[in-house]
């Protein structure tokens, strides 16, 4: 009797150890993924694209991260809805940092830096029409009083772009005839004669120019070294840079123009290991972001103290993740840790 006893006991404590381990097995494997979103800007922009292409590599590579690129109206909008823990990534523009200390919608207490990326070359893209009748050479030629120009959605890069051209001009939004659109709809604006001219930035080719140029003539007037300099007086971060003839219909000649390295910035709050992964996965397959933008040839080591400088003048740091990295691969600059 006792000896059947213990058979059954035995054999209930079994089935119930089975049972156990089968429900941790089960419950391994349903485990739910961590879902990452990533800000980007309007789907004309470059930072549209290298995000969708940034999503898939970590998608691909990243075990148990599932990113999501979310198109949002830029720069700005990204910080703040970090600092809300609404994104866990987002990219933006040096002058952003500007505005976000102004009106305190973010801020590095809780926003960190990870890299800086490709270079955003602006395009001060005019109609022909409007360029031929008032003998238009350079930008300052239209960046006047009155211009119909295209500036920007609210709380994007590309606005806080333009209000760096504006002051560099000595104009602001009142002098001016300001469109506050997105690339995309200033493109078709463009298109549709609303607006005369769009400045406007991204990775080349920037897609929105490739639409307007192909519907309209259109012109894009040069910046000169003048004129660069006064951008360094306003905001150092800027830079000099040519885009080379035949890049756009009509471009017949190399134009000189501006531009600046945007900056992926990340949630403070994410684990170091998950950033390391993100930012390495990125390095080793750049080449994959290259495949849809050639943005993508600058997402790589070259690049990652572009616009640092500025970043820790306002307060932001390295997230430890990109810190662990950068010791990794012995490129850690030891004056980023002030």
């Amino acid at each position: 009797m006792k000896r059947g006893w213990k058979l059954t006991a035995v054999a209930v404590w079994g089935t119930f150890v089975l049972m156990v381990l089968g429900l941790g097995s089960s419950f391994a494997a349903s485990k739910e993924p961590l879902f990452l979103k990533i800000g980007t800007a309007g789907s004309g922009g470059t930072y549209y694209y290298v995000g969708t292409a940034v999503s898939n590599i970590v998608n691909k590579y990243v075990p148990g991260v599932k990113m999501t690129p979310e198109a949002t109206a830029g720069g700005l909008e990204n910080m703040r809805r970090i600092y809300r823990d609404e994104l866990d990534f987002g990219m933006m523009a040096p002058a952003d940092f500007k505005r976000i200390k102004e009106d305190k919608t973010s801020g590095p207490d809780r926003v960190s830096f990870v890299s800086g990326i490709h270079s955003t070359v602006q395009h001060m893209l005019v109609r022909a029409d409007v360029a031929k009748a008032k003998g238009m050479k350079t930008a300052g030629d239209f960046v006047k009083k009155g211009a119909k120009m295209g500036v920007g959605a609210p709380g994007s890069s590309v606005q806080s772009s333009n209000l760096v051209l504006l002051k560099v001009v000595g104009l602001t939004l009142d002098d001016i005839e300001a469109h506050k659109i997105s690339q995309s709809e200033a493109s078709e604006a463009f298109k549709d004669g609303v607006i005369h001219g769009m400045f406007v930035g991204g990775g080349i080719p920037l897609a929105s120019i490739v639409s307007a140029t192909q519907s309209v003539d259109a012109v894009l007037l040069p910046f000169t070294e003048d004129d660069i300099k006064k951008f360094q007086e306003v905001a150092p971060y800027q830079f000099g840079y040519t885009i080379p003839a035949k890049t756009y219909r009509g471009q017949d000649k190399d134009v000189y123009t501006v531009g600046y390295s945007p900056m992926l910035v990340c949630r403070s709050g994410l684990d170091a290991n998950l950033v390391y992964n993100v930012i390495k996965a990125i390095h080793d397959h750049w080449q994959e972001i290259a495949d849809i933008h050639p943005a993508g040839k600058e997402w790589v080591m070259g690049s990652v103290y572009r616009s640092a400088d500025w970043a820790q003048s306002f307060g932001y740091k390295f997230h430890p993740g990109m810190v662990k990295y950068l010791k990794e691969k012995k490129n850690w600059n030891p004056k980023y840790e002030k």
